[in-house]
């Protein structure tokens, strides 16, 4: 019973967590698209136990966005190794799944003529635009994920790991394809949640209370910052925040 409870507990803290990280906006705002399951595989691989399990995980992600998952699996094994507990036969499943995945992709492609590559656009625009649009919208692109940094940084800092620049590089290798791309926020919030998802398990089964206790201000938080994203280099409101509506009404 009390495993039980725990669990339901759990699964409310990740909710809020969810609730108010980018990611949300995201699926929100690209209702329809295959992000959804991305995600959803992205999670798999950052929450299960079992390697059989991050194969499957590892299948939907590589036959949805490969270059997302190969980003996001990098930064779920160095924030594994920076708390010591990196599962191998979990990273060589997830790993195997991603190629799996991948491979049918690339099967499927072929066999009904399909051609092309996400990278496509970097030839459509220039380097040198996507360079500069990176680097120079880092700052905003930042405060677009704020609402799960809230959490991930707390816990980050206060609890006692060893190698805490570990997890700063698993932050990094997280946010960097987001610096990459036209749409920043959609790719680096969807990066970005399958290591707070880890983080945010690992922190609840060490600290349950104070886990709680920051999931409830990180959603208070994102429920009075209006969210936001990033666009080739511009900030756009959401305009479904309620306080925005009722301001422009």
């Amino acid at each position: 019973m009390a495993a039980h409870a725990a669990g339901r507990r759990f699964v409310g803290v990740l909710y809020a967590t969810f609730a108010a990280a980018s990611v949300s906006t995201v699926l929100l705002g690209w209702v329809g698209s295959y992000d959804i399951y991305t995600l959803i595989g992205l999670t798999v691989m950052a929450l299960s136990r079992w390697g059989w399990i991050a194969i499957f995980g590892g299948i939907i992600v590589g036959t949805t966005n490969i270059e997302m998952g190969a980003a996001a699996f990098v930064a779920l094994v160095v924030v594994g190794w920076a708390d010591g507990r990196l599962q191998i036969w979990n990273a060589v499943g997830a790993a195997a799944g991603l190629i799996i995945g991948h491979g049918l992709l690339l099967w499927w492609q072929h066999s009904h003529g399909v051609s092309g590559s996400r990278l496509g656009y970097a030839e459509a625009y220039g380097i040198d635009k996507i360079w500069h649009l990176s680097t120079h919208s880092l700052p905003a692109l930042a405060m677009t994920w704020m609402g799960a940094a809230t959490l991930l940084v707390g816990w980050t800092w206060l609890h006692r790991v060893s190698n805490r620049w570990r997890i700063v590089v698993a932050l990094v290798i997280a946010i960097l394809p987001g610096m990459l791309a036209l749409d920043e926020t959609r790719v680096s919030a969807v990066v970005v949640w399958p290591v707070v998802a880890w983080l945010v398990a690992r922190s609840f089964k060490k600290m349950p209370g104070p886990t709680s206790a920051a999931a409830a201000a990180t959603l208070i938080v994102a429920l009075v910052v209006p969210p936001v994203f990033m666009w080739e280099g511009a900030v756009h409101v959401v305009t479904w925040f309620p306080q925005i509506v009722a301001a422009t009404k």
